[in-house]
C-alpha cells in the first residue's frame, strides 16, 4: 500500500520521530536517488515540510520541481525542514573528518532533534561517509548492495550487508520483469521497529528524469579535491613554518636518521 510515492511502513518510520536522520545505501544504479527524491516529495506534499536537496550540481537545479528548492549551505536550512543530500561522499567525505564541512555536519546531525529536521543521506558505501553521520542514524534503506560491497564496506555494516544481499537474491519477481528490474522496486528497512524487505517499495515522482538520475553527468567532479587540498596545504604550511610562534629555517639539508653519521 501506497502513501504517496513510497511505502507506508518506511514512511511510518521517517515522519512518526520528531528527528530522523537516515541512510541510503546500495550498489550503483540499483534504485538509491529515486528513492530518496521520492521520500523528500512525500515529506513536502503529503506531511507539509519545506523540503530541500543539498549537493546537486548547479546546471541541474533547473530539473527540480518549485516545491523543493536547491541549496549549497546547510546552515540556511530552517529548523523543521527536510532535506537530502544525494552523493553524500561527496559533500561529506569520510577521509577529509577535519575538514570545516565534516566538522560542521557531525554537529547538525547531533542537533537534528532540538532543530526538528528530517534528514536522508544517500551513498554507495557507508565507508566514504563521514562517520558522524553513520554513527547517528535512526533508520538505513538499503537499496541491492553492489557485489563487493560487503567484503570492502565499514567492518559493523558487514555482517548486515551479506543478509541484505541474500534478501534481494531471494525476491521472486512478478510474470515480466527480471530479477534485476524488480529489485530496484525494493527496499530493505532497518530501524528500531522494523527490520526486513519491503517489495515494491517506492515509484519515482512524476517529475522524474534520467538528467536527475544522472546528475553528475557532464560535471567536473575535483571541487572537493580542490577544497580538500586547501585545507591540507594550510595545515601543512602552518606546521612547517612554525613552531611556537617562530619561523624556522633548515639550514642544511635533511638526512634520514637511519643513513647519519656518528662523529
Amino acid at each position: 500500500m501506497f502513501v504517496g510515492l513510497i511505502d507506508k511502513a518506511i514512511m511510518d518510520i521517517i515522519t512518526e520521530a520528531d528527528v530522523s536522520v537516515g541512510l541510503i545505501l546500495g550498489g550503483r544504479r540499483k534504485g538509491k536517488s529515486v528513492l530518496g527524491y521520492g521520500i523528500i516529495d512525500n515529506l513536502c506534499n503529503i506531511n507539509n515540510l519545506p523540503a530541500f536537496v543539498f549537493g546537486l550540481p548547479t546546471c541541474k537545479h533547473t530539473l527540480l520541481p518549485e516545491f523543493i528548492k536547491p541549496i549549497s549551505n546547510l546552515d540556511l536550512i530552517p529548523d523543521g525542514s527536510a532535506f537530502i543530500v544525494d552523493e553524500a561522499y561527496r559533500e561529506f567525505y569520510s577521509r577529509m573528518s577535519m575538514s570545516h564541512r565534516n566538522k560542521f555536519i557531525d554537529t547538525l546531525v547531533a542537533l537534528s532533534g532540538q532543530k526538528q529536521l528530517k534528514s536522508v543521506y544517500i551513498t554507495q558505501h557507508a565507508r566514504r561517509v563521514e562517520r558522524g553521520i553513520v554513527g547517528d542514524v535512526d533508520f538505513i534503506l538499503f537499496k541491492k548492495p553492489s557485489l563487493m560491497q560487503m567484503e570492502f564496506d565499514r567492518p559493523e555494516f558487514k555482517r548486515l550487508l551479506f543478509k541484505v544481499h541474500k534478501a534481494f537474491q531471494d525476491l521472486k519477481p512478478p510474470n515480466g520483469l527480471s530479477l534485476n528490474e524488480y529489485q530496484k522496486q525494493c527496499t530493505y528497512i532497518v530501524s528500531e521497529d522494523f527490520v526486513g524487505m519491503i517489495e515494491n517499495s517506492n515509484k519515482p515522482p512524476s517529475w522524474w528524469s534520467e538528467d536527475i538520475s544522472r546528475a553528475y553527468a557532464g560535471v567536473p567532479l575535483d571541487e572537493q579535491i580542490e577544497e580538500a587540498k586547501y585545507t591540507e596545504k594550510q595545515i601543512l604550511s602552518m606546521i612547517s613554518s612554525y613552531i611556537g610562534g617562530k619561523k624556522t629555517e633548515r639550514s642544511e639539508p635533511y638526512i634520514p636518521k637511519s643513513k647519519r653519521t656518528v662523529s
